[in-house]
């Protein structure tokens, strides 16, 4: 049969078209919704996001109109550096300008393909500006040691560098991520005194104390959450990583004063909740455990833990059919989950429904493509039921992780570089106005 290359390339074609339009529709809406809420960060980053899918967007325009005019500057250096490049593809300073103006867009790839470009020209970088942007959009995509290797240089430097605080944050968080606590902290530490611009030393505080946690260095850590704590009593977004952590050591009681006010401000708030809704399960007050976790299920309806704990608890409460509807939540979330899988056996044996046991097991199987679970599998299928069993969920585990997630947005928002990083042509444009770092936790 022969496939017609054409018509195939056509679909294609118009497929990606769709795509592209639908992805700059739904970041139009976001941007503008975020300005009706008033919500400047997200509508900065939706903003940021369309020029991804049309930089000719009407709704950037209209909204933005400086940041419009300072990415239409930018898109004419590419185009300029491009025209050279056609003459004389080996010319290093114009990869690298092209790389600066993407990685100012945020548009990671194209960054990363143009310092690429300029690598295998000069693999032997000496500008610190060069450098820096280089470990950055390596630490973006996770190659750790490159990224390190390039900020190294950045951050040992005799003579002080403009962006050399945001260098040892981001090498800070690549060390804590490839599990070297020590020299995480360690950089961390020097930033005490003099934090990346927008944020404070508790910002820093905060960070080494999630470093001291995952290195399970529980007492450090708790000591030091303490302290952060006393001078923020008033932060919601820090009292609530706080109680995650007290919770997870099991020093937080169900009677906490500090627990007790962050619900009695906010019945709704979503930590309170779920922490209320843990206690209640574990004394078994299954009533009282379905009111709070409900209670707080709109927040967390994307984190898969969330609905395990539910499930646990329907099958507490022997909902059955509730705790499969959970379960199948869990695994549309993630269906790497072994145990998810098999507690859903487990429900399906109880109910006697033998034909969807195995129909579930030769899907996870297939999905998985592990030899353990397919030995497993094949063991409960052949005792019909008579070994399985109902595999314990970790209730203790901190679903939202603040300051993990802060990490991550600082480390995808993109440096602004010094105005000559782009060229003569880019000395009159306002990089700043593309300047998108996460505010500080404790921004008042």
């Amino acid at each position: 049969m022969e496939v017609n290359n054409s018509s195939s390339s056509s679909y294609q074609h118009e497929f990606f078209d769709r795509s592209n339009s639908e992805y700059e529709r739904s970041f139009a809406l976001a941007t503008m919704a975020s300005k009706e809420m008033s919500f400047t960060d997200e509508c900065n980053y939706a903003a940021r996001k369309i020029y991804s899918y049309n930089p000719n967007s009407k709704v950037l325009k209209e909204i933005f109109p400086d940041m419009a005019r300072v990415i239409e500057e930018i898109g004419k250096i590419i185009e300029f550096h491009g025209v050279l490049l056609k003459g004389n593809v080996k010319l290093v300073d114009s990869w690298n300008i092209i790389g600066n103006c993407y990685l100012a867009l945020g548009d990671f790839p194209n960054a990363f393909a143009s310092y690429c470009h300029s690598l295998r020209i000069n693999p032997n970088i000496t500008d610190p500006y060069i450098r820096y942007a280089l470990g950055v959009v390596f630490l973006h995509y996770n190659y750790i040691e490159n990224g390190i290797k390039y900020l190294n240089p950045v951050i040992n430097a005799d003579s002080y560098i403009p962006f050399i605080e945001d260098a040892i944050f981001r090498s800070a968080i690549a060390y804590r991520n490839n599990m070297n606590f020590a020299s995480s902290n360690q950089l961390f530490e020097k930033l005490l005194n003099s934090p990346p611009i927008g944020l404070t030393s508790d910002d820093i505080f905060l960070q080494i104390a999630y470093t001291m946690e995952c290195s399970n260095q529980k007492q450090l850590a708790h000591g030091l959450y303490t302290k952060i704590y006393e001078n923020n009593r008033t932060n919601t977004k820090y009292i609530q990583h706080y109680l995650f952590f007290l919770f997870s050591t099991s020093i937080l009681k169900p009677n906490d004063p500090i627990l007790n006010d962050l619900y009695k401000d906010n019945p709704q708030d979503p930590v309170a909740n779920l922490l209320m809704g843990r206690f209640a399960a574990r004394e078994q007050s299954l009533e009282k455990a379905f009111s709070h976790y409900k209670q707080s299920a709109v927040y967390w309806i994307d984190s898969y833990f969330f609905w395990a704990e539910l499930s646990s608890l329907y099958f507490s409460a022997y909902q059955l059919n509730d705790c499969l509807s959970a379960l199948g939540r869990v695994i549309s979330l993630n269906p790497k989950l072994e145990i998810a899988w098999f507690n859903m056996a487990h429900v399906m044996f109880i109910m006697k429904s033998y034909d969807e046991v195995i129909k579930l097991l030769q899907k996870a199987q297939t999905l998985l493509a592990s030899p353990d679970f397919t030995n497993n599998a094949s063991r409960l299928i052949s005792s019909n039921g008579s070994t399985s069993k109902w595999f314990h969920i970790d209730d203790t585990v901190d679903l939202e992780k603040i300051p993990e997630q802060f990490s991550k947005l600082y480390c995808a928002s993109p440096p602004i570089l010094p105005s000559d990083c782009y060229g003569s042509e880019g000395r009159s444009i306002k990089f700043d106005l593309l300047a998108n770092y996460p505010k500080s936790i404790f921004s008042k």
